[in-house]
């Protein structure tokens, strides 16, 4: 009889452990989940960020065309003032 009831008290510490350790890696799943859906939104915000620097590199770019072009125009102002 004890025999029997050891080894039913060892089939159920095993099943314990067992759930425990599945319950342990359900967390784990649980937390890398998370950790995995965080590094996507720095991947999102980071990719608009990169947008913004590029929309902001573009705008730039023709600022400086705009001002090459009023040089221009000046540059051939002061020619006709010089010639007259």
């Amino acid at each position: 009889m004890d025999l029997a009831r050891c080894a039913v008290a060892f089939d159920d510490t095993i099943t314990a452990a067992f759930s425990k350790g599945l319950a342990l890696w359900g967390a784990i799943g649980t937390v890398s989940g998370k950790g995995l859906a965080l590094w996507s939104a720095i991947g999102t915000v980071s990719g608009k960020g990169l947008a913004l620097w590029s929309a902001i590199g573009t705008v730039s770019g023709k600022g400086l065309a705009l001002w090459g072009a009023i040089g221009t125009v000046s540059g051939k102002g002061l020619a006709l003032w010089s010639a007259i």
